[in-house]
């Protein structure tokens, strides 16, 4: 019986290990997303999401079901594509569209409502079909639904009052 403790004990210990791993992981990877966005020349950008890139790949094969580590491959895939060609841009904001439908589905309420936050953006700004995906109607609906996840966001109030705007419908 002191076996079967134990056994559990090391279990349930090395699934929070892993749990804090993740997070911790998954914290790095925002604070260098940031620390790029934010404070690398612009020049030096392209060659730092690439790296970026391959850190969230590797979590990603760590961890195939974490919907936050989906996210942040979304984003910074969606955040490279203004530093690669037209074509190449467009296939980089169809895959983090995929990625992001991918992590909402495995949970709706992914970083607090910033998945729908970013597919909403992304519907908006992609250029219409035949182009490309882009969608109102469909950046909407992700806008509202992140409102409905977390009413107070920064992000989500911002974006969809951006995307008010855009369509002339500012209240």
């Amino acid at each position: 019986m002191k076996k079967l403790f134990l056994v559990v004990l090391l279990l349930l210990s090395s699934a929070q290990c892993f749990a804090e791993n993740l997070k911790d992981s998954l914290k790095n990877i925002e604070a260098e997303w940031t620390s790029i966005y934010y404070k690398t020349p612009q020049s030096e950008q392209g060659p730092a999401y690439v790296q970026l890139l391959d850190k969230t790949t590797n979590l990603i094969r760590q961890y195939p079901n974490a919907a936050e580590a989906i996210y942040w491959q979304a984003v910074i895939k969606a955040t490279y594509a203004d530093h690669q060609d037209a074509f190449s841009a467009l296939s980089a904001i169809q895959e983090a569209r995929d990625l992001l439908l991918k992590a909402l589905k495995i949970d709706p309420k992914t970083m607090g409502g910033s998945a729908y936050v970013t597919l909403g953006t992304l519907y908006y700004m992609a250029p219409k079909w035949p182009i490309s995906f882009g969608d109102d109607d469909a950046a909407k609906q992700m806008l509202e639904a992140a409102l409905k996840i977390n009413p107070d966001s920064i992000d989500a109030n911002y974006f969809y009052g951006e995307f008010l705007l855009q369509q002339n419908k500012p209240n």
